[in-house]
């Protein structure tokens, strides 16, 4: 579902074997935790070699549509 969506927009996101996905951030990371906090999702924003990523812990698909949604 999360890849899915990353793909049709178009988000490099790094490959996984776990319960997790990583991408850039799409805006800054203090604006994306915000913003998806607002809407009950909380993620992980750090620095990484010069640019910020977001972690997302995969969840059943109805949470992933929504923070998909939300993203």
């Amino acid at each position: 579902m999360l890849t899915d969506y990353l793909n049709s927009k178009k988000i490099f996101y790094s490959k996984s074997v776990t319960n997790v996905l990583l991408f850039p951030a799409p805006m800054d990371g203090k604006t994306i935790l915000a913003k998806l906090e607002e809407k009950g999702y909380l993620i992980r924003v750090w620095d990484y070699q010069e640019k910020e990523w977001c972690r997302v812990s995969i969840g059943t698909v109805d949470e992933m549509k929504g923070f998909c949604q939300g993203l």
